[in-house]
């Protein structure tokens, strides 16, 4: 399921998502009681996202505990109202408008997306990748006192660590 963010503000403005939090929480319980593996998709990266708004994301998603949350950096594309709201909330510069519409200056939206990526950010996308493998009350902690400014910021060993549990679980979501 597409959640990209559990923030009514981001989901309403940026993305235009209808669907509030309650609805989404309802939906993983119907899916989770039918025997269904559920997988919530996450972007990074929304124009105008504060990291207490990823925050609020991460304890949702350790409240609910889906399957799995796939997490993706936001990606632009020309000509889209929301290139429009990244330029007016600072995510993408007039240069980097330039750049997208010449078709250039984007990466796949797994590696970085079209805008920079903090190093603030790989934190919070590697503690997103590893949540689900972590305790709630650990993650809890985590979120709660700030640790996740100490974690390393490669995603991509994130990722790696998920991989080895699956197989370990015998799990291929």
């Amino acid at each position: 399921m597409g959640v990209q963010t559990v923030n009514r503000r981001l989901r309403q403005e940026v993305l235009r998502r209808p669907e509030d939090v309650d609805q989404v929480r309802r939906a993983v319980e119907l899916f989770r009681d039918a025997g269904v593996k559920v997988v919530l998709d996450n972007i990074s990266g929304v124009p105008g996202e504060t990291e207490a708004e990823v925050l609020e994301s991460l304890e949702f998603y350790n409240r609910v505990r889906p399957s799995r949350v796939s997490d993706y950096y936001m990606r632009y594309y020309p000509a889209t109202e929301v290139v429009d709201l990244a330029l007016a909330a600072g995510a993408l510069d007039p240069a980097a408008v330039d750049e997208l519409e010449r078709g250039r200056g984007s990466e796949s939206f797994a590696l970085g997306g079209t805008a920079g990526v903090t190093p603030s950010q790989r934190r919070l996308h590697f503690l997103l990748a590893v949540l689900l493998q972590l305790p709630p009350r650990l993650n809890s902690l985590i979120i709660s006192r700030g640790l996740y400014r100490f974690l390393p910021r490669h995603d991509g060993l994130a990722r790696i660590i998920i991989r080895m549990m699956d197989v370990l679980r015998r799990e291929d979501i």
